[in-house]
Order: C-alpha cells, then structure tokens, then sequence
C-alpha cells in the first residue's frame, strides 16, 4: 500500500471538513473517495446513462454495529446533478424498516457494462471496464404525490413505461422511499481490450 505524506492528508481532511456535499453532488464526485482522478466520471449524461442501465443497486444500512447491504430495483430523478433515487417495498414491514427508524442514513453502488481482460501470460495486467455511481444521502418514506410520481418513475426505469395501473390505488398497496442523496462519486475504467459501450 502506498503511504499518504502526512501533510496531504491532512489537508485533505479539511477539505472534506469545510466541502460542501451538495457542492461535491454538484461536481458528481464524493472529495475524497477517487484516488486517480482521471477515472472521475462528471459527464451528467454518462452518469444519467448509468442510473438507466443499471436498473439494480447495493443499498447498504447499519444496522447498530452491524452493516447490512441488499440488491433494490429503483427508479430516479436527476435534475441539475442532484439525484434522488426511489425503491419501493413492503408496507411498514422488514428488517430495513427497523433499521431507517434508528438509523436513516444509506449507502448506495450501482454499475453497469461489466467487462473484463484477463491476461494469462502477466495476470497483473488483468482488469475490468465498467461505470459506477456510489454515495450517501438519507432516506424517508413518501406520502401523496410525491409517492405515486416516485412509484411511477421506478416503473419507467424498470419496464421503460408506466402502466396505467399505477394510480392511487396502487401506490396504497405499497411503500415507497426516497434515498436523498447527499454526495455521489462517478467513476469508470476503460480498458483498451475491453473498451466501454459508446452512450446511446
């Protein structure tokens, strides 16, 4: 591992200290979390491409001294870099439901294109291409119309449409949050044997 001067991280500490997340949301990268700031990927129509693609994410809790992750389909809004990202689950029930009444701050991965160069010869030049989001923010249950707009917006990103089904009627039959995300960090790798799929 290579050490990190002391004055460096130092300074970096107090960046992170007086750094705004929502000036980190901004810029589509947490201000600490990418050591080769050349993968930052800040392009908002790559990572709007990555929220569509993607479909799945790692939402991790903590759950006391305990971390707890689970795979969620979601649906999103991002508008001028901010970025809510909405999942849906049982009415008042589950383990993740305890957890947000101690403890509603959540961790999220998602990734998409998936590629990888295996060498046989030097394995060390091995890899992977790929595109990434991951963050922070604090998440909380919908009511009314933000609850159908955000049922109706995990639909158009699962299925590509709404069905007329999603009314008031069954946004009651569900529970629907909101993870307000806080501080999201854009990363990619391209390797040139296993080049990333152009943006449609």
């Amino acid at each position: 591992m290579t050490s990190i001067p002391r004055r460096t991280f130092l300074t970096g500490l107090a960046a992170a200290a007086v750094a705004p997340s929502v000036f980190a949301a901004d810029q589509g990268m947490h201000p600490h979390a990418l050591r080769f700031k050349d993968r930052a990927m800040t392009d908002l129509k790559e990572i709007e491409y990555t929220l569509k693609k993607a479909r799945v994410g790692s939402f991790a809790f903590v759950d006391g001294d305990e971390p707890y992750v689970i795979p969620w389909t979601y649906g999103y809004d991002f508008t001028d870099g901010k970025l809510k990202l909405y999942m849906h689950c049982a009415i008042k029930e589950g383990r993740k439901r305890e957890i947000l009444k101690k403890n509603n701050k959540v961790a999220f991965d998602i990734h998409c294109d998936l590629a990888s160069a295996i060498n046989e010869k030097d394995p060390g030049s091995s890899g992977w291409s790929y595109r990434s989001l991951t963050g922070v923010g604090r998440m909380r249950q919908l009511e009314g119309k933000e609850k159908l707009h955000a049922l109706r917006r995990i639909f158009e990103n699962q299925a590509g449409r709404v069905p007329d089904t999603v009314n008031e009627k069954a946004a009651a039959m569900v529970d629907v949050l909101c993870l307000d995300v806080e501080v999201y960090c854009g990363k990619r790798a391209d390797k040139k044997e296993c080049p990333l799929p152009p943006i449609a």
